[in-house]
């Protein structure tokens, strides 16, 4: 079955501008000016005309199935890369929550260390009254009550003199009467 030389050149045609991405547009014009000579030059033989053709057209299904490898391996990296972005924003998260568990931590412990500070600043003022013989130092009651047989009674004693004296640091007093004891 011969095809007439119109026919030919319409075939050449679908073949070139189905592979028309990787030509420019030179390129075409140049292709379909060199096939109408040659469509016109051998009216009466298509196979001349056909036969580049067919080369052209396998070149240009080669050059698209490359295309295609191609397309779906850049499409497999932005997937992994979409992947890695969908983990970095998880981990991003994870740290964001432990930023903020950190930060709320920090918060904690600097109360607490203006507690602190404000306790020091207090028995450092309570050493200096005593020191200075000022001020008596408050009671600490421990009481202890003890259930008899018969009935209540309650056995009341003072503080600890050295407890006392470990926690207001007496080193460089001579001597001071604490509740009637001479230390």
């Amino acid at each position: 079955m011969s095809q007439t030389p119109a026919e030919a050149l319409d075939r050449a045609l679908t073949g070139i501008t189905i592979g028309r991405g990787s030509l420019t547009d030179e390129q075409l014009n140049n292709a379909v000016n060199r096939l109408a000579r040659q469509v016109s030059v051998n009216q009466d033989r298509p196979e001349v005309v056909l036969a580049p053709l067919a080369v052209a057209r396998e070149h240009l299904k080669a050059e698209h199935e490359e295309f295609l490898c191609e397309s779906e391996s850049l499409d497999a990296q932005i997937k992994q890369i979409d992947a890695e972005k969908q983990a970095l924003a998880h981990e991003k998260s994870v740290m964001d929550r432990e930023r903020q568990a950190l930060d709320a931590e920090e918060k904690k412990l600097f109360v607490e260390r203006q507690h602190l500070k404000a306790e020091k600043r207090i028995v450092r003022a309570r050493h200096e009254a005593l020191v200075q013989g000022s001020v008596q130092v408050p009671r600490e009651e421990e009481s202890t009550k003890e259930q008899t047989q018969q009935g209540k009674s309650q056995v009341s004693r003072g503080p600890n003199i050295q407890h006392v004296m470990a926690l207001y640091n007496f080193r460089h007093v001579e001597a001071i009467t604490f509740f009637g004891v001479s230390v």
